[in-house]
């Protein structure tokens, strides 16, 4: 909650300087430290220096082109001792980001790859359901069967043999 609450205040600071892409970067930077925990844990150290952890961030939001305005409100968090909530201040601005322009991110798992044309098929069936901006990850997932699976935060439609098997299941128990 707290950590929402930082990211709303930060939002409504920076208003509309805060781009879509940012936002990508933003969730490069994410995709970074959740995969070295060690870096995240080296800034939460409470025995390493402000200065020293600043200058880190410092680097690190360089090195993803992060805005200058997310730095400050790292440093505000240190001050506050409150370096523990970051990466959940971040994952929020980028939740609260999507939701303000009405982002819907879909993963398409299919049991193949699937070519430009059913790609194209595929966006427009979920452009007839879902307003917004709809922006697709596709994924490979044999466990399909055949047939394929779109998902987002809150919506999903599936269309597989998997799905199908799962239902004759339920039925016969």
């Amino acid at each position: 909650m707290l950590a929402k609450k930082y990211a709303q205040a930060y939002l409504n600071t920076v208003g509309s300087s805060f781009t879509m892409q940012d936002r990508t970067q933003l969730l490069r930077a994410l995709d970074f430290l959740k995969k070295n925990k060690r870096a995240v844990f080296l800034m939460k150290f409470p025995l390493l220096k402000r200065d020293v952890k600043m200058k880190g961030y410092d680097l690190f939001f360089k090195r993803y082109d992060l805005p200058s305005s997310l730095l400050q409100l790292v440093d505000l968090l240190i001050k506050h001792n409150r370096g523990i909530y970051l990466m959940d201040v971040l994952r929020q601005i980028v939740m609260l980001f999507e939701k303000e322009h009405d982002m819907h991110l879909f993963t398409v798992s299919s049991s193949h790859k699937l070519d430009r044309e059913q790609r194209v098929q595929t966006e427009k069936f979920l452009a007839k359901r879902v307003s917004g901006t709809i922006l697709y990850t596709y994924t490979v997932d044999p466990d399909l069967i055949a047939g394929m699976r779109m998902q987002s935060n809150t919506l999903m439609w599936e269309f597989s043999i998997k799905q199908q098997l799962r239902a004759i299941a339920q039925k016969v128990q």
